[in-house]
């Protein structure tokens, strides 16, 4: 039976996976950047390493991963977190570069540039922010529904 059950380590490349096959508007992303591990670090992984507490994976039938909910309770906090202590190893990896077009390029230019300016949502008056994504065989089945 497919249920929700809190984060545990040893989830992250399960999420990975799951960020990078729901990435395009809910479908695979696969391929669609230089390196898939673009958008796990900037949209899943960051989420589990600061508030696994706040982290839930949507379980399938034999508790593999298919889905998961990640949080940021307090988001400049997690801004501040991101630009300061998650992210500078990956700019590393991935550093800024003319050559860089399209997606990618804005992308990069997204993780790089956070938590220097309160976000819309921020601006709109909330707070907090979450991110669920479910792979195809859970969508449309009110997982993500709140």
């Amino acid at each position: 039976m497919t249920s929700i059950r809190p984060f545990r380590p040893g989830d992250e490349p399960a999420l990975g996976e799951i960020c990078v096959r729901t990435a395009a508007a809910g479908g695979d992303a696969t391929g669609q950047l230089s390196d898939d591990d673009i958008w796990p670090a900037i949209f899943a992984w960051p989420y589990a390493r600061r508030h696994p507490d706040t982290a839930f994976v949507v379980a399938a039938e034999d508790d593999r991963p298919a889905g998961y909910i990640v949080c940021a309770p307090d988001t400049d906090a997690f801004e501040r977190w991101f630009a300061d202590r998650w992210w500078p190893p990956y700019a590393e990896r991935w550093p800024p570069r003319a050559d860089r077009i399209g997606a990618e390029r804005d992308i990069l230019a997204h993780a790089a540039g956070r938590g220097r300016a309160p976000s819309r949502w921020q601006a709109d008056g909330y707070p907090a922010h979450l991110h669920i994504d479910l792979l195809p065989e859970l969508q449309g089945q009110g997982w993500g529904a709140g």
